[in-house]
């Protein structure tokens, strides 16, 4: 019979690099889509802090902390009011959120 020694610890030498690059891109989409969700949420208390008509001064302060990567606007959509978020730099990312806040 031939001698095997050492063909696990070869097994595992090639299979933990493959393993360790899947458990990184995962983590790093994870990642992503956390951003994404906390992006989408500040955009959501943004607009309706702006339907209920907080300060200008308080607005930007939001918009600077909260959404600082992001160019905001806000518009009226079909008794709607919406607020979209295009990302400054980076990958070109459009948030849109909006809150019906009557006919006007």
């Amino acid at each position: 019979m031939l001698d095997e020694r050492g063909a696990i610890s070869a097994e595992f030498a090639v299979a933990l690099p493959a393993v360790l690059v899947v458990v990184a891109v995962m983590l790093a989409g994870f990642k992503v889509a956390n951003s994404g969700a906390s992006d989408i949420r500040a955009l959501s208390d943004y607009v309706l802090a702006v339907s209920r008509g907080e300060s200008k001064a308080l607005l930007d302060e939001w918009e600077g902390t909260r959404l600082s990567g992001y160019r905001v606007t806000t518009y009226i959509e079909s008794s709607s009011l919406c607020a979209k978020a295009v990302a400054k730099v980076g990958v070109a990312r459009n948030l849109k959120r909006c809150v019906w806040v009557g006919d006007y």
